[in-house]
């Protein structure tokens, strides 16, 4: 549960470009994935301090809360990709790979290609070899 919580998180916070985030954002974010996962329930703060200390993923910087790692939260936001929003996967994946800023999305797809090589393949493979045949 925790885990599923945090790939909602991770997602939300690449679609917002940022690893750093001002404390109501965060908490924003982690209220907006309990609505997410309505079976779920969890005091936002108490998840805000586990991810904190309990199980630290994010540390405190001055006045903003940050990935310890950006790889953390691409690799969550790929958990999420893949288990999470089966019906978007191919739209997603396809949206970063025609983003015209396909280079902050090279590490996540890495990490997505080891999780589910067929879809990479579907959604990114074959559109380039598409495209350099034409």
């Amino acid at each position: 549960d925790f885990e599923r919580i945090l790939r909602f998180v991770g997602f939300r916070c690449l679609r917002y470009q940022q690893i750093e985030f001002e404390k109501d954002v965060l908490l924003d974010i982690i209220n907006e994935a309990k609505n997410f996962c309505p079976d779920l329930e969890f005091n936002s703060s108490d998840f805000f301090e586990d991810i904190l200390s309990t199980v630290p993923l994010f540390c405190r910087d001055g006045q903003y809360y940050k990935w310890v790692h950006k790889s953390l939260q691409e690799y969550f936001a790929a958990q999420f990709i893949y288990k999470d929003s089966k019906k978007d996967q191919d739209a997603i994946l396809s949206a970063m790979y025609n983003s015209e800023n396909l280079d902050r999305y090279i590490n996540l797809l890495d990490l997505y290609y080891d999780i589910d090589n067929w879809g990479f393949q579907k959604n990114i493979i074959l559109p380039l070899c598409k495209s350099y045949i034409e």
